[in-house]
């Protein structure tokens, strides 16, 4: 049975992994954009040479849903008596906020 919680775990963690990362690439591209808003020079002395495509981003944030479903799914698996031991699905992304990739994009990061 703890067979279910150690799979579990590994899937949450996989998918909190996954979040983070989407989480340090949209802190960059704030840094940047906001360098793009102070001014050309700025810009051009901020700009990373990792900026991600679109393709990029598209990649990381379908990673990111199928991690967020296998943990939903595993987690479904664990038996009742063992889940308050384990984080909750509902937490993933750290709590600040819901970590949503399932709703679409209005363009404005909402």
């Amino acid at each position: 049975m703890a067979g279910e919680a150690d799979a579990y775990l590994e899937a949450y963690n996989e998918a909190e992994k996954a979040l983070i990362a989407i989480k340090m690439m949209a802190d960059a591209l704030a840094v940047f954009a906001r360098s793009l808003q102070s001014g050309m020079q700025a810009a051009y002395q901020a700009t990373p040479s990792s900026l991600p495509t679109a393709e990029q981003i598209r990649e990381l944030q379908e990673k990111a849903r199928v991690a967020i479903e296998k943990a939903r799914l595993t987690y479904s698996q664990v038996p009742h008596h063992l889940r308050p031991r384990l984080p909750e699905p509902d937490s993933l992304g750290g709590g600040r906020g819901r970590m949503s990739i399932d709703e679409p994009d209005n363009g404005y990061g909402n």
